[in-house]
């Protein structure tokens, strides 16, 4: 494999077990391995720190499918999604039924979040998460994990049921959190603020004062923030997660989108450029870029910006229908149209598409108010678009 431990520092490793006697199998070294890789990452709540323990674990023992679990979701945590995917699909070749309905919930849970977060197989991890509750229903990790599956699937109302309960007994303690239970009660504050901004802005704020440091949890503030439109103490809170993680790539990207929602374009601009210098295909940050050109009446970057868009990710209908609107307000009416016609194929139905549909209408027909009015009802309209769609992904 690509990212596997050299065999220098295997051997390396093994020579220093012998020299202090420690004579043991390589099941014992595994384990070893494996239990250093879960200190190092709960001590900085991020499993990338653990990432070179969970491979020299995998090495040990490659047909574990636990330390290969382990493996992928470090790898993933550490940008490396390409072989977080390939060493994922090793780990569910191994993996049986018998052994799964054998398994810990632990070891079910950590198979739900390699469907979930590194094959995005969401159907599946949803699977998993309801077999490991069913173990052990009183074991708050698992608990919110299966929450958050079902939020991803659609089921807020049900996902807010399973933690409002635990959510309020952690609130209404007297004594702080641990770091672990920080981290679960902003994991409960983010399923909870489909349903209850009260309780979610309460279950943050206990959160925060037990783990002011955590990026995790400065990113879950950032996020909710953001969803309540207060673009301000958005920009706050992921702002001090990409200080404390300058590598955390969700850190930076809501910091722009926050930056949009302020209508910063230039900073917007300036600050998506340096995002995408390190991480390329971060497509949300290239529309973010692609939509502050547009304001800035930048249409040929723009354009450039939304086309790579398109690329990345694939069809788009919200894409089409701004690269559309780029086109109608540079006179370009046969590509505006063409645009406009893959949007809305793709989705009809959609009224954020449909809303910078009628603006592309009403930019080409020259009707309806000046030309820079029209221009500027179109963008905004884009730009609630795009701010909508941020918000339903944090």
């Amino acid at each position: 494999m690509e990212h596997e431990i050299d065999n220098e520092t295997f051997m390396r490793e093994l020579a220093e077990a012998e020299d202090e006697g420690e004579w043991m199998t390589a099941a014992e070294h595994a384990e070893t391995c494996y239990q250093e890789g879960l200190s190092l990452a709960a001590a900085h709540q991020n499993g990338a720190d653990g990432l070179d323990s969970f491979r020299l674990a995998h090495k040990w023992e490659p047909k574990n499918p636990l330390y290969a679990a382990e493996l992928a979701l470090a790898l993933r945590q550490a940008g490396e999604d390409e072989q977080a995917k390939k060493v994922a699909l090793l780990c569910l070749n191994q993996v049986s039924p018998a052994w799964l309905n054998e398994a810990e919930p632990h070891t079910s849970h950590r198979v739900a979040l390699l469907h979930s977060l590194v094959l995005d197989e969401k159907t599946e991890a949803l699977k998993y998460y309801a077999a490991a509750f069913e173990k052990d229903p009183e074991e708050a990790e698992l608990r919110v994990a299966y929450a958050i599956s079902l939020a991803q699937y659609g089921e807020e109302a049900q996902a807010a049921g399973l933690v409002e309960s635990l959510a309020s007994a952690w609130a209404g303690q007297d004594e702080a959190l641990s770091l672990k239970q920080a981290r679960l009660m902003a994991q409960m504050a983010h399923v909870l603020s489909s349903q209850d901004q009260i309780q979610a802005g309460v279950c943050i704020q206990k959160a925060l004062a037990a783990d002011p440091n955590s990026p995790g949890i400065r990113r879950t503030a950032g996020a909710l923030a953001f969803n309540l439109q207060d673009f301000s103490e958005a920009m706050t809170q992921y702002r001090k997660a990409s200080e404390l993680a300058p590598n955390y790539d969700l850190a930076w990207g809501g910091l722009q989108a926050s930056m949009l929602g302020l209508g910063w374009n230039q900073e917007a601009v300036d600050l998506g450029r340096e995002i995408l210098k390190t991480w390329p295909e971060f497509t949300e940050v290239r529309f973010n870029l692609a939509a502050a050109c547009l304001n800035q009446g930048w249409y040929e970057e723009a354009d450039d910006e939304l086309t790579r868009y398109l690329a990345l990710s694939g069809d788009d209908a919200l894409a089409h229908v701004t690269l559309g609107l780029s086109y109608a307000v540079q006179g370009r009416a046969a590509e505006a149209r063409a645009e406009q016609a893959r949007a809305l194929a793709l989705d009809g139905k959609d009224p954020e598409v449909l809303k910078v549909s009628d603006q592309i209408d009403g930019v080409l027909a020259g009707g309806g108010g000046s030309e820079k009015e029209q221009t500027t009802k179109a963008l905004m309209l884009v730009m609630l678009a795009l701010l909508a769609r941020q918000a339903s992904k944090n």
